[in-house]
């Protein structure tokens, strides 16, 4: 049963979505980056709504080059990298911790190390060209920071944003949390 909720986890973060799993054209749905953010400080401005809140972001630009690329990386990989951690196997309860914190309760609770699977998929999705965002938020009463990635015009990724379960429903579910804030479909990234 864990690891096959782990494989979900990881599949709703960062998997193959398909057209059989997330309608891409509904009415509701913002259809940019902007929107996304939008949606996102509108969802998250009440505190009773799991303690994280959209504050702000800055638009960073495109990656144009192997050096901006190698920092992405290593934001993407260092320990103290804030992200959320799923508390119990079903999703519904996370918390925000450091990258580091969130691999080792990853192992301890599904057995595998959540960012050996994310990694080789975001190989797929990052590269020059791509879009950069620094969104600003607050979780009980702290500033943190992530860092998104744009693709087609949409936030594709973002460790807070993509994983955190969706205010409308305490759990992580697909179909309450992509298509909202954050949509990853691969026929459009590439």
């Amino acid at each position: 049963m864990r690891k096959s909720v782990f494989a979900l986890c990881l599949f709703l973060a960062i998997g193959k979505l398909n057209a059989q799993t997330v309608t891409l054209s509904q009415k509701n749905e913002p259809q940019t980056w902007q929107g996304q953010v939008d949606f996102a400080k509108k969802q998250t401005d009440d505190p009773e709504k799991g303690g994280l809140k959209l504050i702000g972001y800055k638009y960073l630009g495109k990656i144009e080059s192997q050096k901006q690329l190698d920092e992405y990386w290593k934001y993407m990989s260092a320990d103290d990298t804030k992200v959320v951690s799923y508390q119990n196997e079903d999703g519904s309860a996370y918390d925000i911790v450091s990258l580091q914190q969130a691999r080792k309760q990853s192992k301890e609770l599904y057995g595998k190390d959540f960012y050996d699977g994310l990694k080789p998929q975001l190989d797929t999705i990052v590269g020059i060209g791509k879009e950069l965002i620094r969104l600003d938020w607050e979780y009980k009463g702290e500033p943190i920071h992530s860092l998104g990635l744009i693709s087609q015009g949409k936030i594709v990724f973002d460790y807070i944003a993509t994983l955190a379960p969706s205010p409308d429903n305490s759990s992580h579910r697909i179909e309450k949390h992509s298509g909202k804030l954050i949509v990853l479909d691969e026929k459009k990234i590439k």
